[in-house]
């Protein structure tokens, strides 16, 4: 056999078994559907057997009249909350982590990074008293209770991805427009320093007065072009 019928032959077993398994993993889902469109005795009898004329959304609406309702509300609003608090938290610590230098970083980030490991329904039923003590546990205030769990549990994601996303960020983009310099640096009178352009080797240096700080580079700072 050449190898290009050994090929041949190695992607057709390989798709023929990935095209078996899709069809085991959709008989469930297929299961799941037929139930849900077909009258309780029809799916006693067995939904493969069935009939156009025995499909039904009437089971939808029942489960809505039941209490399908209050948790399809209940899932909205602390999948709002959380996500909202989960992308304002997160993105600004991701950044703090991407960017900036501070005493146990790397400790913290790993803590952040383990909770990622942990289901948050394992942790739910210990805070209990804690939401009890805090007046979380009835009213409008569960809501908020419930997606505090969730931000504290996915703030290590969000950070985790919102942290590679600041990594990949240009420094120049983050420098004070107009300015070779770093966003925030400033001299004696309060205008931008100016720095080497990208690329130069050489660095500026600074002196610190009561009026603010003095760049060394290329020349004093200035408030103009020419001006020193």
């Amino acid at each position: 056999m050449t190898a290009v019928g050994r090929s041949r032959w190695t992607s057709l077993l390989l798709y023929g078994s990935l095209t078996v398994l899709a069809i085991v993993w959709l008989v469930p889902m297929l299961s799941a559907l037929m139930t849900s469109t077909l009258p309780l005795s029809q799916t006693r009898a067995g939904w493969w057997n069935l009939s156009p004329a025995d499909l039904t959304f009437g089971n939808f609406a029942r489960a809505w009249d039941q209490g399908l309702s209050r948790y399809a509300v209940n899932s909205f609003v602390i999948t709002g909350l959380a996500v909202v608090l989960t992308v304002s938290v997160g993105s600004m610590a991701a950044y703090a982590y991407a960017r900036m230098a501070f005493r146990f970083k790397a400790t913290t980030y790993f803590l952040l990074i383990t909770t990622m490991i942990v289901p948050v329904q394992i942790i739910l039923i210990p805070m209990l008293p804690w939401f009890r003590t805090l007046g979380l546990n009835a009213g409008p205030q569960e809501y908020l209770g419930i997606a505090l769990v969730h931000t504290a549990f996915g703030a290590g994601w969000a950070i985790f991805m919102l942290g590679a996303f600041f990594a990949q960020i240009p420094e120049d983009l983050l420098r004070r427009p107009g300015s070779t310099a770093p966003a925030g640096s400033t001299c004696s009178a309060g205008s931008p320093c100016r720095w080497p352009s990208p690329g130069s080797s050489r660095s500026p240096s600074s002196t610190s007065s009561s009026s603010g700080t003095t760049c060394s580079w290329p020349s004093p700072c200035s408030t103009g072009p020419t001006s020193r």
